[in-house]
């Protein structure tokens, strides 16, 4: 049975990508905050330390890991003339630099293991267009899209596939505040080709496709699952 890390497994997206893969016999470990599901490893991504503390005494039961799905993220949106410094630390260490120490880690132990891997980062259309009031969030999600293209091409020799996915609005609970306003939630809709919201597990389907061998000729892709926002013209 294959072994996949996913962070923020405990609610939305995350969530309904460790029901999707279980429903395809995959075990899934998730790396949390909150530890409200079988198999999760409480972890501070905002801590350095307690990432790698945790993927040790993941490697030591599991040992061999074949694939990454970071997902976990912060959105904390703010004036960018006056935004709080720790925000911006806190939202990119979560974000960002959380999702490349796992990708080292799994990196290394799938060339320790000689496995042929699969890495997926959670993006945003976030990363592929610029909203207002939320600089960190998007900053992170524009540069994750990067990094899993510079990683693709560092990995590429070692038969690892590293991609990421931008998902649109999505009913979560990070989207809540949205969602729950009627206005903001019609309007965000009207944006979309399918004048809708996407479901999670839509955007687990999609995440899936690319972890899986399914997907084995695609790496260095940005899959962008957003009903058409990013495709609708004015």
């Amino acid at each position: 049975m294959k072994n996949i890390i996913v962070t923020g497994g405990s609610s939305g997206i995350g969530e309904a990508i460790i029901k999707k893969f279980e429903n395809e016999k995959i075990n899934m470990i998730n790396m949390d905050i909150k530890k409200n599901l079988h198999n999760t490893y409480k972890t501070n991504l905002n801590k350095s330390s307690d990432i790698k503390k945790n993927f040790l005494k993941i490697q030591n039961k599991f040992k061999t890991i074949h694939g990454l799905v970071n997902c976990a993220a912060i959105t904390i949106p703010g004036n960018s003339f006056k935004y709080n410094l720790n925000d911006w630390n806190k939202t990119l260490m979560i974000n960002l630099t959380a999702p490349f120490i796992l990708c080292q880690l799994v990196a290394n132990n799938m060339l320790k293991y000689k496995t042929k891997g699969s890495i997926l980062n959670v993006t945003s259309i976030g990363a592929e267009q610029a909203f207002p009031e939320n600089p960190a969030y998007q900053a992170s999600k524009a540069a994750l899209k990067h990094l899993t293209k510079a990683l693709a091409l560092d990995f590429a020799s070692k038969n690892i596939r590293v991609n990421s996915i931008a998902p649109g609005y999505t009913k979560t609970s990070m989207n809540k505040n949205s969602w729950n306003d009627k206005k903001k939630r019609n309007d965000r809709a009207k944006k979309t080709l399918l004048n809708r919201w996407a479901n999670p597990n839509e955007i687990a389907e999609a995440v899936y496709f690319l972890i899986s061998e399914k997907s084995s000729y695609i790496t260095g892709s940005n899959l962008i699952v957003d009903g058409g926002w990013t495709s609708k013209g004015l």
